[in-house]
C-alpha cells in the first residue's frame, strides 16, 4: 500500500551502486542518501474486516475485538489495537486473519500526504440561507459565496469570520456545498511570474551558444564555466537552461547554501512559475514529499536545491548546474560522504546532459580538469553592464593597534562605513565567527570555558545588546546585562550560563575575550550615526524563511548593513552595496589544512565581489594583520589565474589532490582507552595485509593521531590520513579493512572513511 510515486526508478538505483563503490559504503547507506526513507512512512500491520459474517459459536472476546475493528473506518493498525485491548488478543488476530474475517496488510504509518484544500459554493437562494441562520458571520459568509462564487475555506472563513463548526453545520443543511482538492503544497507558490528580459553581452551569448553546442551533440560532457565576480554567471546559466527546456529536457540546479535559494528561485520561477521545484532541508517533510510527487508526475521542468537536490527523480536530465562548484556544502558529511560532483557526473553520464560548473573561483581540482582537457573552459572575463571591478584597500590592523585602537573594526574599515551611511548606500560585512565573543578567559589563571562534551571552548552569546561603557560610567548594569546571556557549544549545543567565578582558581575576574557577530553589530550601533544593520549567521537564520526575509529586507533598504558569516559572501547580488569589509582576513589561512589557502583565497575574491554590481563604484575593505601575504594580495586583485598558478605547483611538488586521492579513516569511541587499542589493530591489519594480498597497492599512511577536535560530543576521536590511487585494488582493501574492524571490534567503536574531504 505504498504510493507509488515513492519508488527508486533504474538510473537511481544505479547511482546508488555506484556511491557505494565511490564512497565504500553499503548499498543500503547509499539508498538512504539518495531515497528519502521517511517519504515511505514506518510499516505497521493493519486490519479491516471482509464482510464475512462471524460464526454464532465464537466466544465473545473475539466478537469483541471483531466489534472494535469493524466499527473502525476503513480498518485499524496494530497498534491501536493493542492500545485498546493488550498484546494477549495476537492469537485472535491470527484466527479472525486465516478464517476470512478480517483482512491483514502491512500499511506505512507516517507517511506524508497531499494537503487538502476545501472549497465551498452557496446552493441555495441567499436570501434563504441568511434565514436559516442568525449568526452575522454566516451570513457575511453568504454574502461572499454569492458575490465570488466557489471560495476557498481560508479565504472565506478570514473574510467573513465564519467558524469550521458552522461552515459544517451550512453543508448539513444544504446550503452549502463542499468540495475537497488534493493540491501538491508548494511555499513558493506565490513567487511572481514576471520575467525581466535581459539582453546578454557578445562574451556572455558566445559562452551560451557553445554550451549549449554540447547540449545539442547529446553527449555526456562537462563545462567550467569561469567568470569574474559580476560577469553575469547567471544570466548565461538562466539562458542555456531556457534553451534545453525548449527540447523538453529537465534541469537541476544546485546551489552550496540555503540562502542563495530566494535569489535563484525568484530568477526562475519569474520565468517559469509552478514549473519549478524547489527541494532542501529547510522544508518540512510534508513539502519536499510534494516537490517530489510534482517531479514525478512531470510537472516540474526546473529543481532549484542543495547538494541533495541532485537526486530529483527527473528522467529525461539535460541539463545539471553546480553554482560555486567550489563549496565544501557539496561534500557530505554524513556516510555516504559523496560529493554532488561526483553524483552530477554519474547522471548526466547516464542521461547524455551537461554538467555545467560554475564560479569565479573554481577549486583547484576542477580548473586542473579544465587544463587538462576533461571539462570545457569557457571564461567571461569582464563585469556585466557599467558595472566596474571594486577598489579594494588592504587595512593593516597593527597600524591600529600600535595606537591604542582595538577594536574589531579598525579606523579604515569604520570611516568607510560611515561614509557610505551618508552616502545612501549598503554595506555588507563578513566575520566567520558568530555569537558576543569566542571564548571566556580567567584573568588571574588563564583558565579558559570549555565544552564539557567536546575539546573546543564555549562561545559567548547575548540575549540583549550590550553597549559601550565608558571608564566613569557603572560597570553593575554592563556586568548585569553580561549574566543575561550564555555559554554555547557551536559543535555539540551544550548551553550553559555564564559563570560567576573561575572554576580553577576562583577569581571572579573573568574576561570576554575576541569578537563575534553580535558584538560587531554593538560596535556599529555605538558609533552614532543611526547605522541600521541586519544580522544574518546560524543564530538568525533557523527559522523557516528567514533566509528570504533577511535578504529581502536588505534589498529594500531596512538596514544600511548586512553582517554575516559565509553565507554572504557568494552568490548574492545587491545593486546598491558599494561597501564591502572582511573584518578578519586571517582567520582561514593558518589552519593545518592544505585547503587553507585555496579556502581563504576563495572566500576573499567572493566577498569582495559583492561590491559595485551595478553603476555604482564599489569599494572592499579587507583588514589583516599581514597585508603582505601573498594570498591576500592575490585575493584583492582578483587574480585567480596568479593564484592557481603557484597552488598547483606547491600541490604537484608535495603530492596533494589533484596528483593523488586522499582518504580520511575517523574513528570514534566513547572509552578512549578502548578506541586507541582498537585503531593500533587496525593499523596493523593494515600493514599485514599491505605485506601481503594487497602488496600491490601502494599508500602512504600518516597516523594513527587523534583528531583536530579530539573529543566531539562525548565521543573520542582519531584519524587516519592515507595518500593513495583510488582505484579498484584500493577501494577493494579498504573495504575489507572497514569490514573486519566492524566484526572484530565492539559497536563502542565504529569507522568511517571519508575519500578526498574537502578539510582535514
Amino acid at each position: 500500500m505504498y504510493d507509488p510515486v515513492f519508488s527508486l526508478s533504474s538510473d537511481l538505483y544505479k547511482l546508488c551502486e555506484y556511491i557505494a563503490e565511490q564512497t565504500v559504503c553499503s548499498f543500503a547507506e547509499a539508498v538512504k542518501a539518495v531515497f528519502p526513507q521517511s517519504f515511505l512512512g514506518v510499516p505497521d500491520e493493519f486490519y479491516s474486516v471482509t464482510g464475512k459474517s462471524l460464526d454464532d459459536d465464537i466466544n465473545d472476546t473475539v466478537k469483541l475485538v471483531y466489534s472494535f475493528i469493524a466499527a473502525s473506518r476503513g480498518g485499524v493498525y496494530l497498534l491501536k489495537l493493542y492500545e485498546e485491548f493488550d498484546r494477549s488478543i495476537t492469537p485472535i488476530l491470527k484466527y479472525l486473519s486465516e478464517n476470512g474475517y478480517v483482512k491483514h496488510e502491512i500499511r506505512p504509518v507516517g507517511a506524508p500526504k497531499t494537503e487538502k484544500v476545501l472549497y465551498y459554493t452557496l446552493c441555495a437562494d441567499a436570501e434563504y440561507a441568511k434565514s436559516k441562520t442568525k449568526s452575522a458571520f454566516t451570513k457575511q459568509a453568504i454574502d461572499i459565496l454569492e458575490t465570488l462564487g466557489e471560495t476557498e475555506k481560508s479565504v472565506l472563513c478570514e473574510k467573513s469570520g465564519i467558524s469550521s463548526a458552522m461552515l459544517d453545520k451550512m453543508v448539513k443543511l444544504e446550503l452549502f456545498s463542499l468540495r475537497i482538492e488534493e493540491r501538491l503544497r508548494n511555499p513558493y507558490r506565490f513567487q511572481k511570474k514576471d520575467e525581466v528580459k535581459v539582453t546578454l553581452t557578445k562574451e556572455q551569448s558566445q559562452a551560451v551558444g557553445q554550451i549549449d553546442e554540447l547540449c545539442l551533440a547529446e553527449k555526456p560532457a562537462a563545462v567550467l564555466l569561469h567568470g569574474v565576480t559580476g560577469s553575469g554567471k547567471t544570466q548565461v546559466i538562466k539562458a542555456v537552461c531556457d534553451k534545453v527546456i525548449s527540447r523538453g529536457k529537465s534541469v537541476i540546479i544546485l546551489v552550496p547554501e540555503i540562502s542563495l535559494t530566494p535569489q535563484s528561485v525568484k530568477i526562475f520561477c519569474a520565468a517559469y512559475g509552478e514549473r519549478v521545484v524547489v527541494m532542501h532541508s529547510a522544508l518540512s517533510q510534508s513539502e519536499r514529499a510534494d516537490a517530489y510527487r510534482k517531479i514525478k508526475q512531470g510537472d516540474a521542468d526546473i529543481v532549484i536545491g542543495t547538494r541533495s537536490a541532485v537526486f530529483a527523480p527527473f528522467d529525461n536530465i539535460g541539463l545539471i548546474v553546480i553554482d560555486e562548484e567550489q563549496e565544501h556544502t557539496y561534500k557530505s558529511e554524513m556516510t555516504p560522504k559523496y560529493h554532488a560532483r561526483d553524483a552530477a557526473r554519474f547522471r548526466c553520464n547516464e542521461h547524455n546532459a551537461v554538467m555545467l560548473l560554475a564560479s569565479a573561483t573554481p577549486s583547484v581540482e576542477s580548473y586542473y580538469k579544465a587544463q587538462c582537457g576533461k571539462y570545457k573552459l569557457i571564461k567571461l572575463t569582464s563585469r556585466f553592464g557599467k558595472a566596474q571591478l571594486p577598489k579594494v584597500v588592504v587595512a593593516d590592523l597593527k597600524e591600529d593597534y600600535a595606537t591604542g585602537e582595538i577594536d574589531a573594526i579598525g579606523t579604515v574599515l569604520k570611516g568607510e562605513i560611515i561614509e557610505n551611511k551618508r552616502r545612501g548606500n549598503q554595506s555588507v560585512l563578513f566575520l566567520n565567527r558568530r555569537g558576543y565573543s569566542n571564548f571566556l578567559s580567567c584573568r588571574m589563571c588563564g583558565e579558559v570555558v570549555m565544552c564539557p562534551h567536546c575539546d573546543v571552548s564555549l562561545t559567548y552569546h547575548t540575549t540583549s545588546r550590550l553597549r559601550q561603557y565608558t571608564a566613569d560610567e557603572l560597570k553593575e548594569e554592563y556586568l548585569e546585562k553580561k549574566k543575561k546571556g550564555y555559554l554555547l557549544c557551536h559543535y555539540c549545543g551544550y548551553r550553559v550560563n555564564i559563570p560567576e567565578k573561575c572554576s580553577k582558581c576562583g577569581s571572579p575576574h573573568i574576561a570576554y575575550m575576541g569578537h563575534g557577530t553580535q558584538k560587531i553589530c554593538d560596535d556599529i550601533a555605538d558609533y552614532g550615526y543611526d547605522i541600521s544593520v541586519l544580522r544574518m549567521d546560524a543564530d538568525t537564520t533557523s527559522k523557516k524563511f528567514s533566509y528570504d526575509k533577511i535578504l529581502t529586507d536588505f534589498r529594500e533598504h531596512k538596514a544600511d548593513v548586512l553582517l554575516g558569516t559565509q553565507m554572504v559572501t557568494k552568490g548574492h547580488d545587491f545593486p546598491d552595496v558599494t561597501l564591502v569589509g572582511v573584518i578578519l582576513a586571517d582567520s582561514s589561512l593558518y589552519l593545518s589544512d592544505y585547503h587553507a589557502t585555496e579556502h581563504t583565497f576563495s572566500l576573499l575574491t567572493q566577498v569582495v565581489g559583492r561590491a559595485g554590481r551595478a553603476d555604482k563604484p564599489g569599494v572592499a575593505v579587507i583588514q589583516t594583520f599581514n597585508p603582505d601575504n601573498e594570498i591576500i594580495k592575490l585575493a584583492a586583485n582578483q587574480d585567480y589565474e596568479g593564484f592557481y598558478k603557484g597552488e598547483i605547483a606547491l600541490r604537484k611538488a608535495l603530492k596533494f589532490p589533484p596528483f593523488c586521492d586522499i582518504a580520511v579513516f575517523m574513528f570514534t569511541s566513547d572509552v578512549e582507552v578502548l578506541l586507541t587499542r582498537c585503531v593500533s589493530e587496525f593499523y596493523l591489519d593494515m600493514m599485514n595485509l599491505l605485506g601481503g594480498e594487497y602488496s600491490d597497492v601502494k599508500l602512504q599512511v600518516f597516523g594513527p593521531v587523534e583528531a583536530p577536535i579530539h573529543r566531539l560530543n562525548g565521543r573520542w576521536r582519531m584519524q587516519m590520513i592515507i595518500k593513495c590511487k583510488m582505484n579498484k585494488r584500493t577501494k577493494e582493501l579498504f573495504r575489507k579493512l572497514m569490514k573486519d574492524f566492524t566484526e572484530k571490534n565492539p559497536s563502542k567503536v565504529t569507522v568511517g572513511i571519508s575519500i578526498n574531504p574537502t578539510s582535514l
